[in-house]
């Protein structure tokens, strides 16, 4: 206690205080000097800005880097996905294109439907179907669930088999495919023309009796007629233009063909003994005549076959060069060496 006492007392000495504070003096006079308080403050924030800065900006590269890995991994994906379903839409094409394959196979070996009888008995004719549609493997367009359904309501493979089905069932109505077609529609609704199970029912349910028959017989007849009429004068209208279109042509080049005929005609010497003779030959057409324009006697046209044989037939019949260019000479005021005149 005394010497902290002693320590007090010693502190409170003027010459003590004087001291330190010339101590303190010197230490700050060899240091470097404070700057204004404002200047301080200025440059403090300063510097937490700047660390604010760095720190926003690492933040910002660490989350930039996480964006890329994960929408490295998203893409990643999507190509993974993509590339799945565009194997699996290739499984399905492969495996519907085998269906599709083995259904027309079987439907070929089953061969034709059966003809629709136009007088026989419809009975024999609905057991031969039902064979048929057996055989061809188009049992499920006929059960009752496909026929209670609308065809667009149902699924591919019975959809595809009904659609199957109609169309071997119109080749087999033949003419009375029209009035079937408008029973069924008249009964089901429109676009149920594609369904082979409804139209196999209304035919075995006695659909076309014998009125409607004969009706479709002569609709049948009736639309080939109009159908007959209302092509008949475009036909004629077609040919009509043609023949025009072809006389406008012809007119337009029968002048140049002409021109090239003339064109082709090459003057050929040909001997016959020790005797020379001019010959017309045409590269176009292969037409021998004489210079008078008659034809060539035996004796002349062996003497034109032996020229083709020893010449050849292009060379026979190759056009003549044109003239070479001779210049336009001296001139007037010209005068040569040999002419007594200085050059």
């Amino acid at each position: 206690q005394q010497q902290q006492q002693q320590q007090q007392q010693q502190q409170r000495r003027p010459a003590f205080a004087r001291r330190a504070r010339r101590q303190r003096q010197a230490c700050r006079a060899s240091c470097t000097p404070r700057k204004a308080p404002e200047d301080r403050a200025r440059a403090r924030r300063a510097m937490l800005r700047q660390e604010l800065r760095r720190v926003t900006c690492a933040a910002a590269v660490r989350l930039q880097a996480v964006m890329r890995r994960m929408l490295a991994c998203k893409r990643a994906a999507a190509m993974q996905l993509g590339r799945q379903r565009i194997a699996d839409a290739e499984v399905r094409r492969l495996l519907l294109a085998a269906e599709h394959r083995r259904v027309q196979l079987q439907l070929q070996q089953a061969g034709r439907c059966p003809a629709y009888p136009a007088l026989g008995s419809l009975q024999s004719w609905v057991k031969q179907v039902d064979t048929w549609v057996a055989v061809a493997g188009l049992d499920v367009a006929v059960t009752a669930d496909a026929r209670a359904t609308c065809v667009r309501s149902l699924p591919f493979d019975v959809q595809r088999a009904c659609v199957l089905l109609a169309d071997e069932l119109e080749h087999a109505l033949g003419a009375f495919a029209a009035g079937a077609r408008a029973a069924l529609q008249r009964r089901f609704g429109h676009g149920e023309s594609a369904h082979g199970g409804r139209m196999l029912q209304l035919i075995m349910q006695g659909a076309l009796t014998d009125g409607e028959r004969l009706n479709a017989a002569e609709r049948s007849e009736r639309t080939a007629a109009v159908h007959a009429q209302a092509v008949q004068p475009v036909v004629q209208q077609q040919l009509l233009c043609e023949n025009a279109a072809a006389e406008a042509a012809e007119m337009v080049l029968a002048p140049g063909r002409d021109k090239r005929l003339q064109s082709a005609w090459r003057r050929r010497l040909v001997y016959v003994g020790h005797r020379r003779t001019l010959v017309l030959a045409n590269a176009i057409t292969g037409e021998l005549k004489d210079i008078m324009g008659k034809q060539l006697s035996p004796e002349l046209l062996a003497a034109v076959h032996d020229e083709v044989d020893k010449v050849g037939i292009a060379e026979f019949l190759r056009p003549p060069d044109p003239p070479t260019y001779r210049g336009r000479g001296r001139g007037r005021g010209r005068a040569s060496a040999a002419h007594g005149g200085v050059r």
